[in-house]
C-alpha cells in the first residue's frame, strides 16, 4: 500500500477508515505510534479501549468511520493545521453522530475544555445543525496511570443512548 504524504509537511498520513457512509463518525486527535506504523486509525492499545467501550453499549467498531483532528503526529503550523481541520470536517458530511475525543477535539470544535463537556451533548459551530455531537476523554487516557476507564465510559454510555434512541 502507498501512502499520502501531507501536502504541507509530507509525514506520511493515516487516513479515515471505516464505512464512507456510516452513519457514526469517531473523531480523535492524532494517530498514535501504532497508527503511524500500519497507516490506520485505532490500532494500538488505545483503539482496543474505544472498541471495548463502544461494544458494551452496543455500537461495532466496524459500523463506523474513523478519524483524527490531524492525520499524522500534532504540528504548530497555522496552515498544516487548517488543512487537517478541513479534511476532518469533509469526513462529517452525511454523518448523525459524532464522538469528539479528546481535549485537542474539544478544544478546536468546541472552544472547552474536554474535562468540562465530556459525557455531553455539545454543538459546534463546524458541524451540520443535523449532526448530533457527544463529547468523551480520549479513550487512551485510560492506559495512564491515574485516570479511570469511568471517565470514558459515562460519555460512552450517553453516546450509545443517543445513537439507539432514533
Amino acid at each position: 500500500m502507498t501512502r499520502q504524504a501531507c501536502p504541507i509537511c509530507s509525514n506520511l498520513l493515516v487516513l479515515p477508515v471505516g464505512l464512507k457512509d456510516a452513519s457514526i463518525l469517531l473523531v480523535g486527535e492524532y494517530p498514535g505510534v501504532e497508527e503511524v506504523k500500519s497507516g490506520f486509525c485505532w490500532v494500538g492499545r488505545g483503539g482496543e479501549v474505544l472498541r471495548s467501550e463502544l461494544a458494551r453499549v452496543g455500537i461495532q467498531y466496524e459500523q463506523c468511520r474513523a478519524t483524527n483532528l490531524w492525520l499524522h503526529a500534532p504540528s504548530k503550523e497555522d496552515e498544516e493545521y487548517r488543512w487537517h481541520m478541513e479534511q476532518m470536517l469533509t469526513e462529517v458530511q452525511g454523518k448523525k453522530y459524532v464522538l469528539l475525543m479528546g481535549s485537542d477535539v474539544c478544544k478546536a470544535l468546541l472552544n472547552e475544555a474536554v474535562s468540562d463537556v465530556s459525557g455531553l451533548i455539545v454543538n459546534s459551530p463546524y458541524l451540520p445543525k443535523d449532526v448530533t455531537a457527544i463529547a468523551c476523554k480520549n479513550p487512551a487516557l485510560v492506559l495512564r496511570k491515574g485516570t479511570t476507564v469511568g471517565e470514558v465510559r459515562q460519555a460512552m454510555k450517553v453516546f450509545g443512548e443517543v445513537t439507539h434512541a432514533q
